[in-house]
């Protein structure tokens, strides 16, 4: 008797999972398998992982000033700047150590703004200077 109910029990599960189970055609696993895997793919280059890069920084300069960014460590040591930034021109990427990172910006017109910020390894800072010779608020960004 327990033989049999094993195979009642046995078959019941056999017969509930075939009619539970989905058939799609395979041509249409294929395909969907196909277009995750291009996505994948486009992903991994588009955005590869950073892994190590020092952090960098440029500025936008939106205002009607010529100005230098200046950029210092945490103990006051000057680190890089770039001079001469003409209004509607964007500066060149500069790379610098991680830590606490003091940048300044002048202009010849005005004493210059300052921004602190932690910038660690895979971060940047797109800064900007606005139409008012301002600084426009901005945050790092993590790669």
């Amino acid at each position: 008797m327990k033989t049999n109910l094993l195979s009642r029990i046995a078959c019941a599960m056999l017969l509930f999972s075939a009619f539970n189970c989905s058939v799609e055609p395979v041509e249409q696993i294929q395909s969907i398998s196909n277009s995750i895997n291009a996505v994948v793919s486009i992903n991994d280059e588009t955005n590869p992982p950073c892994t190590g890069l020092d952090p960098k920084v440029r500025i936008t300069n939106n205002g009607t000033l010529i100005i230098d960014l200046e950029i210092y460590n945490d103990e006051g040591a000057f680190i890089n700047s770039e001079i001469g930034i003409a209004p509607g021109s964007v500066s060149d990427w500069m790379t610098f150590t991680e830590g606490t990172t003091l940048f300044v910006v002048r202009s010849t017109n005005v004493y210059g703004e300052k921004a602190q910020y932690i910038m660690s390894n895979c971060t940047v800072l797109n800064m900007e200077l606005g139409a008012d010779n301002h600084l426009v608020a901005v945050e790092p960004e993590t790669l």
